[in-house]
């Protein structure tokens, strides 16, 4: 079989990396700086958190002053997404694909599986709270409604809102992203600042039918974007309840309280509390209100200065499609290719390869069978949100 495959296999493996790259739009997008060598799932890569530090002013001693250290925080990242495609290939097949008659469309389709299935647990990366510990929390825009639909509207979600907050904290003004749904996509493109070339400097708005990259970020047009499903809570009208006992500041836990309350939280619901500056999301699965109250409910990030007031008005917000503002470094993604119990195949033929574009690390494992043989693709990676303030939700 060796001999048979050995000049099929790479063949295979091009078409995959061609597919991979049309399809890895988000992919290539986030941080892959710490993609790691050849590991097992299970094995975790460690990502460092710089913290703020602030300049002194110098004054000549004959004693030098004591350095001061700094605690620099980290998150882990767990190489536990470990997915795999197959498809099945006749001896026909095989000799016809060989010989340069056609292409196999069907490696295309589990390529393309793998992708949207790494596309998937990134912006689960951005909602889901991994390890019940962060999440992004801003949000721009109004809940079930498309962004972008007008000028003044791009102004107050964008340059006025994700923008913004990027800048407020700190994000290095490149490799910012937008990544939207079509929707999205299909009321930006159709205002004149996209597309008319007087406006947006070049005719790539006409002539590619893109947005590119405009007002700080190069915009990106994804139909894996998801829609986030929140809770059920309600005060008989909204979603929306009271402070119940004031927060402390630095205190991640909540109560709240209504006249009428009932229904559910549940991690990734996001919420802004009245006179108090910031963004903050639920972190610890589903609870249920009873007796029109909800206790014990845990939330990222922390409660600023001042925390919450008693009795201070909390708004949740509804069911909304996560497009993201971002930069570079929100989420990471570490790739290791599964190498197999010590180095044994089993008599398969066992491929790797990782895509310097995309840098994604695929395995190609051929196994042969009853005459036709079996392909399988396979991805081992972990993701994570490790800096959430560089990132913000579009609600559409």
């Amino acid at each position: 079989m060796a001999n048979t495959y050995t000049a099929l296999i790479p063949k295979i493996l091009t078409e995959a990396l061609e597919v991979l790259r049309e399809t890895a739009a988000t992919i290539t997008s986030v941080n892959q700086g710490y993609t790691s060598a050849a590991s097992r799932p299970g094995d975790t890569v460690t990502i460092p958190v710089p913290v703020a530090q602030t300049a002194a002013a110098v004054t000549p001693a004959i004693t030098p002053p004591a350095n001061t250290d700094q605690t620099p925080t980290s998150v882990v990242i767990k190489l536990d997404h470990w997915k795999k495609t197959d498809f099945h290939m006749s001896d026909k097949d095989a000799h016809e694909i060989e010989n340069g008659r056609y292409r196999n469309t069907q490696s295309a389709e589990a390529v393309r599986a793998l992708a949207n299935q790494i596309d998937a647990d990134l912006f689960a990366s951005a909602y889901d709270a991994v390890d019940n510990t962060n999440g992004v929390a801003q949000h721009v825009g109004t809940a079930g409604t498309t962004p972008f639909a007008t000028a003044a509207l791009l102004n107050s979600t964008w340059q006025g809102g994700a923008n913004k907050l990027l800048n407020t904290a700190l994000a290095p003004k490149a490799d910012r992203f937008v990544v939207m749904d079509e929707s999205a996509e299909g009321n930006a493109m159709s205002l004149s600042l996209f597309t008319q070339a007087d406006q947006r400097g070049d005719q790539g708005g006409v002539i590619e039918g893109e947005i590119g990259r405009k007002l700080g970020a190069r915009w990106l047009m994804n139909q894996n974007v998801p829609t986030f499903t929140g809770g059920t809570l309600t005060d008989g009208s909204n979603k929306a309840a009271l402070i119940n006992s004031a927060v402390s500041a630095g205190a991640t836990t909540m109560a709240i309280d209504e006249s009428s309350l009932s229904g559910t939280l549940v991690t990734g619901d996001v919420f802004t509390v009245a006179n108090v500056t910031g963004y903050f999301m639920v972190t610890n699965g589903t609870l249920t209100a009873g007796s029109n109250a909800l206790t014990g409910i845990n939330f990222y990030p922390a409660a600023p200065t001042g925390g919450f007031a008693d009795n201070a008005a909390v708004t949740f917000a509804g069911d909304h499609v996560i497009n993201l503002g971002f930069h570079r470094n929100a989420f990471a993604l570490a790739f290791a290719p599964a190498a197999p119990p010590d180095s044994f195949g089993g008599g398969n033929i066992i491929e790797s390869v990782t895509d310097a574009q995309t840098g994604v690390s695929l395995q190609l494992e051929v196994s042969r069978e009853y005459f036709q043989t079996t392909w399988r693709f396979s991805v081992l990676y972990g993701v994570s949100c490790p800096r959430p303030e560089l990132a913000c939700r579009i609600m559409g």
